[in-house]
């Protein structure tokens, strides 16, 4: 297996934006039908809000590996722990998104736990299933794609700070969670000033500094807004996708037939 994935392929090349996703269902199945369907540059299996241990996450990367190893499989760990680093790391992702970053110190603990020495302090084991990957425990610190995401309003206030450390390739935007923080609509993110300032922001001093700008959306149009305000990493899709367009449609199917049987 290969390191290089396709968001090393962009990074190599300054070729952006890209699109991915999150996976939240815990089903192998899922993950191998969208990514194997969809032209995807990355998606994400979320420990953070889905119910996967890290032992079902490794089904996971198998089944994204298998439906196109150049799709860059990252994982959002549910807290900035050396356990769930190792235990993703390990498994053999390449990617990693640590929720409700707000320092720049609480950003140098995570390269400290995420990256090998003399980098990190990551610890080594020759019986995992990350040394698949050609020579891996040499080539892994300079392929690894590490994310902190700023979600609250203190993580917005220490962006900067957050962005410039030597390790972090870049940060994630959770709209959601920084509207809750900062007292901000979420319905309305996309039209209300004090976000868009935010946004400008944060991309540009990812920009600035020749790191990444990620940010998970909802929809096309969304990313279409992302897009023009110039993230790198554009997440809009999901395997959950059911709940916001297929079980609309049923209902409305539903409806139709009920409708026209009378019951």
């Amino acid at each position: 297996m290969k390191l290089k994935t396709r968001i090393h392929e962009r990074m190599a090349t300054n070729s952006w934006p890209a699109y991915g996703g999150l996976f939240f269902l815990n089903s192998p199945l899922a993950v191998e039908l969208v990514v194997g369907s969809c032209e995807l540059d990355f998606m994400a299996v979320d420990l953070q809000h889905g119910a996967i241990s890290p032992h079902d996450s490794s089904h996971l990367i198998r089944a994204m590996a298998a439906a196109n190893p150049m799709t860059t499989a990252f994982v959002r760990i549910p807290t900035a722990d050396k356990h769930w680093f190792e235990q993703s790391l390990d498994a053999g992702y390449v990617g990693v998104v640590v929720p409700c970053v707000e320092s720049a110190e609480e950003a140098r603990a995570l390269v400290a736990m995420a990256y090998y020495p003399p980098k990190g302090d990551r610890s080594y084991a020759g019986t995992i299933r990350a040394i698949l990957y050609d020579d891996y425990h040499a080539n892994i610190n300079d392929h690894l794609i590490l994310l902190p995401q700023i979600e609250s309003k203190k993580g917005l206030e220490n962006a900067e700070a957050i962005v410039k450390q030597d390790g972090v390739s870049g940060v994630l935007l959770g709209p959601g969670d920084l509207s809750l923080s900062c007292g901000w609509p979420i319905a309305t993110a996309w039209s209300h000033p004090p976000f868009l300032e935010a946004v400008k922001r944060v991309v540009g001093t990812c920009q600035d500094t020749g790191k990444l700008a990620a940010i998970v959306v909802l929809g096309t149009e969304q990313a279409q807004r992302a897009k023009e305000a110039g993230f790198h990493l554009i997440s809009h899709v999901t395997d959950a996708v059911f709940r916001t367009q297929v079980i609309p449609q049923i209902n409305e199917g539903l409806g139709q037939l009920r409708g026209e049987t009378g019951s």
